[in-house]
């Protein structure tokens, strides 16, 4: 498990602003404040994977949403996770209808203020800048645990 530091955190007020399809819909509409709710909880488990090229990343983040109702059904009431990057649980997001996956949406560690790439860095995993996303790339997923 590894603490959450305030470093990790991006600084400027405009890089916590995201497009809708980076940070879900629904939770935009709940008015939720990833800074604040992140700010309660001082232990997270961070979750990797590498992807082949091609291959693709929707069922890491099912995983991650698994894993995080797993955690919560042990006790751990507060456990909440987070992606990186956009939802993928549709192909095209429909914002002018209630999301078809409600309960398995997670915002980004991105949209919460989370800069992933010191995150990753500073725990020891590799990351880096990818261009497509038919390139290998590493993934990353944050339960956070209280």
């Amino acid at each position: 498990m590894l603490e959450i530091k305030d470093d990790h955190r991006v600084k400027r007020e405009e890089d916590r602003m995201r497009p809708v399809e980076i940070y879900c819909k629904e939770v935009l509409e709940m008015g939720v404040d990833g800074a604040k709710v992140i700010d309660s909880y001082q232990k997270a488990i961070l979750l990797h994977r590498q992807l082949r090229k091609g291959e693709k990343a929707k069922p890491f983040s099912e995983t991650i949403v698994n894993f995080e109702v797993k955690i919560f059904l042990d006790g751990y009431y507060k456990a909440w996770s987070m992606g990186s990057g956009p939802c993928r649980l549709c192909k095209e997001c429909d914002p002018t209808t209630s999301c078809k996956h409600g309960f398995e949406a997670r915002p980004s560690m991105e949209a919460c203020g989370i800069d992933v790439f010191k995150t990753a860095r500073d725990n020891g995993f590799t990351i880096e800048v990818v261009k497509t996303h038919e390139e290998e790339r590493n993934i990353f997923g944050l339960i956070l645990v209280e």
